[in-house]
């Protein structure tokens, strides 16, 4: 509860008059300064960009594969990491639900994260899928991958569905508290400008720069893959020509 943290939003039938009043009433508000300014970055892990592969495998009675892979910030802006978030991830369109659902049928659904601090984030995905299509999965998934790294996506449709809800949030004042705070505030990103249509941090965002980033990311020495499963079942051989894969692909 302290100056630097406050957010005022106003909705609805708003005039500047109001404006103006609520802005005198802010001036006179007896709140203090931050006493510690927070950096919000976090201690980066040793081996973090630097995985060497290993397959641990949980035992358990059905199949998840986990992606995981880490991100240094400063090779890949923020406007480039959400893009490449909502052309791997975003909704039932996305590239990866797409390719292994309806494409191929091998999955139902997957969840999708990117955790994200000021010096470094982690994009995060899994699925579950019946245990003899798990190489079916990997393969088409290391594709996936390598198809966004190539520019093979839609760019354009891509940046409207990445802008669109955050426009429209203006109208949800809960949300949009949220986004300001969070982009512009926790993450220290190039400020939120709802007075544009790319709302300012995404000005000259191209598909070169996406494409830039996820060659940055997916590579061998930032991925961990997780595999949860029948453990003597998911051992056999049957994974070998898929990490000579992974190596072949540079992924």
């Amino acid at each position: 509860l302290t100056k630097d943290n406050l957010f005022f939003c106003g909705t609805g039938n708003l005039t500047e008059e109001d404006a103006a009043y609520l802005l005198k009433g802010m001036a006179r508000l007896s709140v203090g300064k931050t006493a510690e300014l927070r950096d919000n970055t976090v201690p980066v892990p040793i081996d973090f960009g630097r995985r060497q592969f290993a397959l641990h495998v949980i035992h358990d009675n059905y199949c998840r594969v986990s992606f995981s892979f880490d991100i240094d910030n400063a090779r890949c802006p923020l406007a480039a990491r959400e893009l490449l978030y909502c052309v791997l991830l975003s909704n039932d369109d996305a590239a990866l639900y797409t390719a292994l659902s309806e494409d191929a049928g091998l999955i139902y659904s997957y969840n999708g994260t990117l955790e994200q601090y000021r010096n470094i984030s982690c994009l995060k995905f899994d699925f579950e899928v019946r245990q003899e299509d798990v190489p079916a999965a990997l393969s088409k998934t290391f594709a996936v991958l390598q198809d966004i790294k190539n520019g093979l996506f839609d760019f354009e449709r891509n940046l409207q569905k990445e802008l669109t809800p955050m426009i429209t949030e203006q109208d949800n004042a809960e949300a949009l508290n949220w986004s300001v705070a969070y982009y512009n505030h926790i993450l220290g990103a190039e400020p939120l400008d709802y007075g544009k249509p790319d709302l300012g941090w995404h000005d000259g965002l191209t598909k070169e720069q996406v494409s830039a980033c996820a060659k940055a990311i997916f590579r061998p020495e930032n991925l961990v893959l997780t595999f949860k499963g029948d453990r003597n079942y998911l051992r056999r051989k049957d994974f070998l020509p898929l990490i000579a894969l992974l190596e072949k692909e540079g992924l």
